[in-house]
């Protein structure tokens, strides 16, 4: 079986592409170096957006780790980025879209869409030489992920986790079968 570790990114100041850690987020990514040693990754991958990146950029630095990314990776797209939501609103709609997979705002992505384009790129890594490469990746893609293998990890769950969050993913095959929350 291979393992994955997947990385939620560290805090951010944004949701956009360009949205850079907060220095408390630059912080927990150089704290991540020690945690990240004691697994020894031999392979990094990200999502192009910068606060993944630089989530795992330190660690990567430090071991001498090139960090490829993949856009199926990316965060998930709820809604189109100039659109502003108060974050009530916006929590309604992430409620709704764990209670029904295929529900998406207009111009946004589903999570069953996140979840088979996020799957798609853990495969590519799958196959990969790797054999305990790191991921970083986002919130909601991570969950639906997980979802993918525990249909029971939904809108709460994601609620839980923090910034950063780290879980291995055990795969046999190309599909995900197994994880487990390492916070």
């Amino acid at each position: 079986m291979k393992t994955i570790y997947l990385i939620r990114h560290a805090q951010s100041t944004g949701q956009q592409p360009d949205g850079d850690l907060t220095e408390l987020g630059k912080q927990q990514a150089q704290d991540l170096i020690a945690r990240l040693s004691s697994i020894g990754p031999d392979g990094a991958y990200s999502s192009p957006y910068l606060r993944a990146l630089d989530t795992i950029r330190p660690y990567c630095d430090s071991a001498g780790l090139d960090i490829q990314t993949d856009l199926d990776l990316a965060e998930r797209q709820l809604k189109p980025f100039d659109l502003w939501l108060p974050f009530d609103e916006l929590t309604h709609h992430l409620r709704l879209s764990f209670e029904n997979g295929d529900y998406k705002m207009e111009e946004g992505e589903s999570l069953n869409d996140t979840q088979c384009r996020a799957l798609r790129g853990l495969r590519k890594i799958a196959r990969s030489d790797f054999e305990r490469p790191i991921v970083a990746a986002h919130g909601n893609l991570i969950a639906a992920v997980l979802g993918a293998i525990d249909p029971d990890f939904g809108f709460e769950q994601w609620r839980a986790m923090k910034n950063p969050h780290l879980y291995r993913l055990s795969f046999s095959d190309d599909a995900p079968v197994l994880f487990e929350d390492l916070d």
